[in-house]
């Protein structure tokens, strides 16, 4: 998984953008941290994986919550 992230991250990196990779699948938890870092990006990535388990995670774990908050904020991203 870390390689995978870095394939995607590293270009953006590169350019000088800050990234603050949050693994809900990995750690099963959303913190706090990760929730104020979400509230100040301008853009959310999210890639890979099973569409339902995704969605099933993010709401168990209250990033739903956040999204629906960004949805005027921030441009969303997604890929597989």
């Amino acid at each position: 998984l870390e390689k995978f992230r870095k394939r995607l991250t590293d270009p953006f990196i590169a350019m000088g953008v800050a990234i603050h990779p949050v693994n809900l699948v990995e750690t099963q938890r959303f913190s706090e941290e990760d929730r104020q870092q979400m509230l100040k990006s301008d853009i959310i990535l999210v890639s890979g994986g099973n569409t339902l388990y995704a969605m099933d995670l993010w709401r168990a774990l209250g990033v739903v919550e956040v999204l629906v908050e960004m949805k005027d904020k921030a441009v969303f991203c997604g890929g597989s």
